[in-house]
């Protein structure tokens, strides 16, 4: 299950995450009366309210910038989850949704992450062969769906790559990434060796070639384009950002509206990010500032050639070919 990626401007949700469980069970009725089963509507509400509540937890600056509040990202969660339980030949069920949704509190941060979740989030085998088309791994015999995001929604069911190994379509078991030596690594945790092919869980991040804890609030920082860093960078998934003129970790400002001036501001030294509904589209290169515009909506043109801070796209849906797709396993056939 691939759950929740970061960077200093964006944090990519992509499908898999809460998609399935181990044999999971419905709730037992008061009385031991029958066992009444949980419909795909209700364990979806359930799944999506209990990620969006738990990302919200551990990252309120992506909630902010990503979906405005955890009703909209729940809403549209939803959407994906009703996709995964109605996908052709998903081992998901409703009941595996609804014990998962119950498990998700108690997921740290770290593992939401890196996609460690419990035993009852974790792929069921589905009923597609080695080869067969799928777009998540509870659609597979194997349990793992390799999607090239790049190349679309879409992937093929394939035996899932062990650590070190080469990637599967530049895809990576859960608690993986594909490197740019086209290998699955772990995720690191701390004090784990890191380097370009080798990241950091996001809570962290490397420095000294090694995963450690970002810079807080006021810590001294080497500002965007240091050739030689001499201190740990700062704690960009909680919205922290290098002041260029301080060299001080400092809140990013958040939340400027359509037509608001954003990114960086070489005279204060600040970098300002778009409200959920918009992303900053970058129209000097040489200060890298620009304006905000609205974000495409699902379904429409979108661009990711020019230079930009955040996605085109509505969170989640991806620019992939030219649109702006939500990513449903129902259309892979």
């Amino acid at each position: 299950m691939r759950m929740l990626a970061t960077s200093s401007f964006a944090v990519v949700v992509s499908l898999a995450a809460l998609t399935s469980g181990a044999a999971g069970c419905s709730s037992s009725s008061a009385g031991g009366g029958a066992t009444p089963t949980v419909t795909a509507d209700q364990a979806a509400s359930d799944a999506a309210a209990a990620y969006c509540a738990r990302v919200a937890a551990c990252t309120p600056f992506y909630m902010l910038i990503g979906y405005g509040d955890q009703a909209t990202c729940a809403s549209r969660m939803k959407t994906q989850f009703l996709g995964v339980i109605g996908a052709a030949g998903t081992g998901s069920t409703p009941a595996q949704f609804e014990t998962c949704a119950g498990a998700i509190p108690g997921v740290t941060c770290a593992d939401l992450f890196a996609t460690n979740l419990p035993d009852t989030c974790k792929p069921v085998a589905g009923t597609g062969a080695k080869g067969a088309v799928c777009a998540d791994h509870s659609q597979c015999v194997t349990k793992f769906c390799g999607v090239d995001p790049a190349k679309g929604i879409c992937g093929v069911c394939a035996d899932p790559p062990a650590a070190e190994a080469a990637c599967v379509t530049n895809d990576c078991q859960d608690g993986q990434t594909c490197g740019t030596d086209a290998k699955c690594h772990k995720i690191g945790a701390l004090n784990d060796a890191c380097d370009a092919n080798h990241t950091c869980n996001t809570t962290l991040t490397c420095f000294g070639a090694k995963c450690v804890t970002p810079g807080a609030v006021g810590a001294d920082c080497d500002p965007l384009g240091t050739a030689k860093p001499t201190h740990v960078p700062c704690d960009a998934v909680t919205g922290l950002w290098c002041n260029l003129k301080s060299k001080k970790c400092e809140a990013t400002v958040e939340n400027a509206a359509a037509g608001a001036t954003c990114g960086l501001n070489a005279t204060t030294g600040t970098l300002t990010v778009c409200d959920a509904k918009d992303y900053c589209s970058i129209t000097n290169t040489t200060t890298y500032s620009g304006t905000c515009v609205a974000r495409v909506a699902d379904g429409g043109t979108c661009d990711t050639t020019k230079p930009a801070l955040g996605g085109p796209c509505i969170t989640p849906a991806n620019c992939t070919g030219g649109k702006c797709v939500v990513k449903d396993p129902t259309t892979c056939k």
